[in-house]
């Protein structure tokens, strides 16, 4: 469900300022 939302977020939203944010959480996610 998680990647599901992500995925849909990203399409939602096509900022690379966010993008850029998302990026960094799920570096972060996978980091853990």
């Amino acid at each position: 469900y998680l990647l599901v939302g992500i995925l849909y977020v990203f399409r939602s939203i096509r900022n690379e300022d966010f993008k850029n944010r998302m990026e960094k959480v799920i570096y972060f996610i996978q980091g853990v």
